[in-house]
């Protein structure tokens, strides 16, 4: 795959970072490893997420949506980031 504008591929590992960071934070650091070892079996997405998150696409994609959300609510009221000027 190639990037569709020149910040994708850098969006996208961010993107990543974030996820991880739900999923440690949601289910716990031995989760991480836990999606490895299901990728590693051969099983597809949605397969993983219901063997290591227990939920279904559908519920991780709106539980990641809220946690973003509330994760970033803060910063998008004009507080939680400091500058150093």
């Amino acid at each position: 795959m190639r990037p569709r504008y020149a910040e994708e591929t850098s969006f996208s590992y961010y993107h990543a970072s974030l996820f991880c960071e739900w999923v440690e934070r949601t289910k716990g650091a031995a989760a991480l490893p836990a999606l490895l070892v299901a990728y590693r079996d051969g099983l597809d997405t949605p397969a993983v997420m219901q063997r290591v998150l227990g939920l279904t696409m559908p519920q991780v994609d709106a539980q990641f949506d809220l946690w973003l959300t509330q994760r970033f609510s803060q910063e998008a009221r004009g507080g939680g980031i400091e500058c150093a000027g």
